[in-house]
């Protein structure tokens, strides 16, 4: 189709629900990263500032993962909080890199992860 023509209704509904969908399951990682970022003020001041970006709860600047062992019998679903970057800021998945979550421990745990190592998706 062409930018000026009007789409039809099958085509504007599943663009409709598409978006809807999207904005959903962003909502959804946003109350997780919210959650995660409460326990995470919760640590000690030492532990948080050991840790190079702190959660703020938002799926725009936190870097929600999974990361399973390559052999499936561990896995984890967290925040990022610190590791080495690459030039745009982005952390390096291919190196260590620590994980904030409360999978096991409903405090929060800092997890260091060799992402060489594991498979990681950033959810």
């Amino acid at each position: 189709m062409k930018a000026w023509e009007p789409w039809s209704p099958s085509r504007a509904q599943s663009a409709l629900l598409g978006r809807i969908e999207q904005l959903l399951g962003r909502a959804s990682m946003d109350e997780n990263l919210a959650g995660l970022a409460t326990a995470f003020a919760r640590l000690p001041e030492k532990t948080r500032l050991r840790c190079r970006r702190q959660p703020r709860g938002d799926s725009r600047t936190d870097t929600y993962v999974r990361v399973e062992a390559d052999d499936g019998s561990q896995w984890l679903e967290g925040v990022i909080v610190d590791g080495q970057c690459d030039e745009n800021g982005e952390f390096d998945l291919d190196d260590f890199f620590t994980v904030f979550t409360t999978i096991d421990k409903a405090d929060g745990e800092l997890i260091r992860c060799n992402g060489a190592n594991c498979h990681v998706a950033i959810l």
